[in-house]
């Protein structure tokens, strides 16, 4: 388009304008699908890491009932944890393993398929470790637990082992 003074005007055609808005369209539309697709897949990820959380309390808190017991003895189905002669008994209640505290109760595991245990020859009723079967999602996974060994010499002879290790190291 000339003006009379002779300068230029540069323009668009309606037709380049529809094209520039047709693809931008479809553009946006690519963009929020996306965000629809990470956001579906950040919820299961964030799903995925509150389970193994739940996962690791149950652990920590079985664990710690391990720790501070003074022996752990089993009756029936029901798993004692004596500490200063109060017990805090475990057990399996469909699928969930359940803590049952002086002042409550508390789940440790959820999806558990089975809970069995070795027993000592000497001892019988005492507890020598506890294993737990879980069943998360299309996974299997069987956790154990074993009383804190409180004999110093047993100590000594696990740091007198390592010391021979680190001994033998070039």
């Amino acid at each position: 388009m000339k003006l009379e003074h002779g300068l230029k005007f540069a323009a668009f055609t309606i037709t380049e304008i529809l094209v520039v808005m047709l693809v931008s369209g479809i553009l946006l539309l690519v963009v929020y699908d996306g965000v629809g697709t990470i956001r579906k897949y950040t919820n299961g990820l964030v799903s995925g890491l509150e389970n193994d959380n739940e996962q690791l309390g149950g652990m920590e808190r079985l664990e710690a009932l391990f720790i501070r017991a003074d022996s752990v003895c089993r009756s029936k189905e029901r798993y004692m944890f004596y500490e200063d002669d109060e017990a805090v008994t475990v057990w399996k209640h469909d699928s969930f393993l359940i803590a049952e505290f002086p002042d409550g109760r508390d789940t440790l595991f959820r999806t558990v398929q089975s809970l069995s245990d070795k027993t000592s020859v000497q001892d019988y009723g005492r507890i020598d470790s506890l294993y737990v079967a879980l069943q998360p999602k299309d996974r299997f996974v069987c956790l154990g637990f074993a009383p804190v060994v409180r004999d110093g010499r047993i100590m000594e002879m696990v740091k007198n082992e390592e010391k021979a290790y680190i001994d033998e190291i070039p």
